[in-house]
């Protein structure tokens, strides 16, 4: 059955072109092509993977949007509750033991809370669908987006789990970092948790709303927090953009895995630093008074 499709999908690609159709219209065509091809060749059945309930579909579904956001409010809520409930009189106790690999227990605590949620999460979303649907094939092909090329791919399911966990939890120690930051600065639970919110959140979707944000998107750490967007290729095009006025193929190929790490570890290191030296000014001006 798919030689007869895929022979009738290129009898269309060629007559729009000899209709001089534009790119736009071409692109659904050359994208069914190419991914009826791969499922001929690897005896695949054909499933609509952005409405399936089979647990891999569905959690990629989750992770394109939905998914990060949430596990993000929630674990900045729990890190803020974590970090701020040493306090006494303005003053962290915990700032008077000695730094360094007290700093690093704190953060290294928080960011496992943090990523500890997110796949427990994770992996809840994807077992309760699996067993009353089952997985879906885990070879089965995802679309994607190459962004250099600007031309959609197919991604088997399998390639885009372990990218996409690591970019999370790079993105939670880097949320450890930053909530444990304010708390420091502000010495006060509710403000700390006002601008943790407003900082993290709010650089999650700006550019996911923001056209014009997309332009520097790739220096943004929280850009990289929509872990699977970066891995996909998707970043700019997802159904996350659904008030973007865009009416074509555009892509930004910079926001992409590698940078991704690179730009979330420059982060943690300079927040880390950053944490150090004021738990240490804190330490050195609590013992001259």
């Amino acid at each position: 059955a798919y030689q007869i499709i895929i022979k009738q999908e290129k009898y269309n690609l060629a007559d729009a072109k000899r209709n001089n159709a534009n790119k736009d219209d071409l692109l659904p065509l050359e994208s069914n092509i190419k991914k009826l091809q791969y499922l001929a060749r690897n005896n695949l059945p054909e499933e609509n993977e952005h409405y399936s309930v089979k647990g891999g579909f569905f959690i990629l579904e989750m992770m394109q949007e939905v998914l990060p956001l949430l596990a993000v409010l929630a674990v900045i809520f729990i890190l803020i509750k974590l970090y701020s409930s040493g306090f006494y009189n303005r003053m962290r106790l915990e700032n008077l033991l000695p730094q360094g690999n007290h700093l690093l227990i704190e953060v290294g605590t928080g960011s496992l809370i943090g990523f500890g949620y997110f796949l427990s999460a994770f992996l809840l979303i994807f077992i309760i669908p699996s067993i009353f649907f089952g997985t879906g094939n885990f070879k089965y092909p995802m679309m994607g987006v190459d962004a250099v090329a600007k031309q959609n791919i197919f991604i088997p399911m399998h390639q885009l789990f372990c990218p996409t966990l690591i970019l999370e939890l790079f993105s939670f120690m880097f949320i450890a970092n930053v909530v444990l930051l304010f708390v420091q600065i502000f010495k006060n639970r509710l403000l700390a948790l006002f601008v943790s919110v407003f900082i993290l959140i709010g650089g999650m979707v700006l550019p996911q709303y923001v056209v014009a944000a997309r332009n520097f998107a790739q220096f943004i750490p929280m850009s990289y927090f929509f872990s699977l967007q970066p891995v996909d290729g998707m970043f700019g095009i997802s159904n996350a953009y659904v008030f973007a006025d865009e009416t074509k193929l555009v892509t930004y190929p910079q926001v992409n895995f590698v940078n991704g790490i690179l730009v979330l570890t420059v982060g943690i290191i300079i927040l880390l630093l950053l944490n150090y030296l004021i738990a240490q000014k804190a330490q050195k001006g609590r013992k001259t008074k």
